[in-house]
């Protein structure tokens, strides 16, 4: 609604801009690098890359096992997937952390990076 990203950090609540992948003092973030052997699941198409050729794009990705570490607005690079998704630069944009009977899981909803 109002294209932030709210988030709590060391006790603190955070409201950042999204797509800048940036902290509260303006320094960027740290690329967080998964491999096609994290994932359990994903979704993407040629649809999707057509679509990047006009704007933004989206990737879903569910790991196989679960990452605490990693935060909205993080930049994610990809590696393992065909040369149009690892060539990307991605931004995380929205997670799920999951446990139940199955363990500890994170899906993972990815934009392409605006650059800035």
């Amino acid at each position: 609604m109002h294209d932030a990203i709210a988030t709590v950090k060391n006790g603190s609540l955070l409201i950042l801009p999204m797509g800048h992948s940036k902290t509260v003092s303006g320094l960027s973030w740290q690329t967080i690098t998964l491999t096609r052997q994290d994932g359990d699941n994903h979704r993407y198409s040629e649809a999707e890359w057509q679509r990047l050729q006009r704007g933004q794009q989206s990737m879903e990705l569910t790991l196989a096992e679960g990452r605490a570490d990693i935060i909205p607005e993080s930049p994610i690079r990809l590696r393992g997937w065909k040369a149009s998704i690892s060539t990307t630069d991605w931004l995380m944009s929205e997670i799920k952390h999951t446990i139940n009977d199955s363990g500890f899981i994170t899906q993972l909803m990815l934009e392409t990076a605006i650059d800035t």
